[in-house]
This record gives C-alpha cells, sequence and structure tokens, in this order.
C-alpha cells in the first residue's frame, strides 16, 4: 500500500529530524527541548516505523487500478507534483509489464 509507505517515509524523515534536534539540544540546553524528552520522542518514532514496516511487508501491492484512482486524487493537489510525475513513470512502467505478460491470442 503506497499510503502505508508514505508513512514510513515521512517517519524516517521525523526520526532524522529528531536527531538533529537531539544535538542540537545536547550542545545548547534550552527549554523544553532536552535530550531526555527527544529520546523518548525517538523511541516511538522506532516503534512507528517498525509498525509501519510490518504492516507494509504484509500486504499485497496496490493494484494498477488504485495506483490510477490515487494518482487523479492528488494529481491537482498543491505539494504532490513530484508525486504524481513518479506515480505516472511508475504506473507507465508498470502497464508495459503487464501488457507484456498477457497472452498472444491467436
Amino acid at each position: 500500500m503506497i499510503e502505508v509507505g508514505e508513512l514510513e517515509q515521512a517517519s524516517i524523515e521525523l526520526k532524522n529530524a529528531l536527531q538533529s534536534a537531539c544535538i542540537r539540544a545536547e550542545n545548547n540546553p534550552r527549554g523544553g527541548a532536552t535530550p531526555e524528552n527527544i529520546s523518548q520522542l525517538l523511541i516511538a518514532v522506532d516503534y512507528i516505523i517498525e509498525s509501519l514496516d510490518a504492516i507494509a511487508s504484509g500486504q499485497s501491492e496496490d493494484s494498477l487500478q488504485t495506483l490510477r484512482i490515487m494518482l487523479e486524487e492528488r494529481r491537482n493537489a498543491p505539494g504532490w507534483e513530484t508525486w504524481s510525475t513518479l506515480l505516472r513513470e511508475r504506473l507507465s512502467l508498470l502497464e508495459e509489464q503487464e501488457l507484456r505478460l498477457q497472452p498472444v491470442r491467436s
């Protein structure tokens, strides 16, 4: 499922940002952003990443129709331009592959 993969990727990016924040907090402690607070968040994010990976591993791939629907939903939404371009390219490759795998009728 693409959505689960997207959430996993976003969680990994969040983890990277939290790791950077932890380093900054160690070098310049201020207010509520202590290394201890951030470490607790990192534990939670690691759990989220592992859980999303487990969900993604147990799911089948999205069908071409599902991918087309997602593309249509997001293609004109602000911020999704790059994502839409990449999905269009993926769909094109998958559709070509599907055509090659169809039996030839005589």
